[in-house]
């Protein structure tokens, strides 16, 4: 009998070890319906930061289209900050922002401009309220991404791209037409960089003023 149930385990464990990922991700409870699923999940605590989502040998990516059916609160904020991500990884983060995500939090890795760029083209008509990309590589061709994506992104509030040394005069200049040309959410700016000059962040600063924002919600 002994043996018949170690043969058992052998034969049940690769198939946990595929569904292990998605459920310990998704911090869902243990075995439940789906009914049960979001009405318990309420209850536990979800952690924001998590690790990048798996991809699963069979689904690839597509079991985050799911994940929005869960718990508001446990998907609500996605904390990936010092996670060691890079460009390469930009695709799983566009499927976050896909999946729901409304703050998705990536400060403190190596995103650059094809990260940002992918990501800017996720944000129009998506849930995102804040995204934090300070502390990575980001350059202006990002900043630009971002900024132009703001015209069609009416939730996006928050944007958090200091740190990011390769952003100048260009990129601050994008958020600056943003804000003049087009009518957008965006009420929080975190934009610091060595290499913009006073003339284009004067600009900017005018153009925020103008528009009757929060001049404390402005960082050059």
């Amino acid at each position: 009998m002994r043996r018949y149930s170690r043969i058992l385990l052998l034969l049940v464990l690769p198939v946990c070890a595929v569904c292990f990922p998605f459920f310990s991700w998704t911090e869902s409870p243990g075995a439940q319906s789906p009914e049960d699923v979001g009405s318990t999940a309420e209850q536990i605590p979800c952690p924001e930061h998590r690790p990048l989502p798996p991809i699963d040998p069979v689904e690839g990516l597509s079991w985050l289209d799911h994940v929005s059916n869960l718990s508001a609160p446990c998907f609500a904020k996605v904390n990936f900050g010092w996670d060691g991500i890079s460009d390469a990884d930009a695709p799983r983060l566009v499927r976050m922002i896909e999946a729901g995500v409304q703050t998705l939090v990536l400060y403190q890795n190596q995103l650059g401009d094809e990260a940002a760029s992918q990501l800017a083209l996720a944000l129009p008509e998506s849930n995102v309220h804040e995204i934090d990309l300070s502390h990575n590589q980001v350059g202006d061709k990002g900043a630009e991404a971002i900024a132009n994506a703001l015209a069609t992104a009416p939730l996006l509030r928050t944007v958090r791209l200091n740190a990011n040394d390769r952003i100048g005069d260009a990129g601050v200049t994008a958020f600056t037409h943003a804000i003049v040309d087009f009518d957008v959410a965006l009420q929080e700016l975190w934009l610091a960089s060595p290499r913009s000059g006073k003339e284009a962040k004067d600009a900017l600063r005018e153009a925020w003023h103008g528009s009757g924002r929060d001049p404390g919600l402005l960082h050059l």
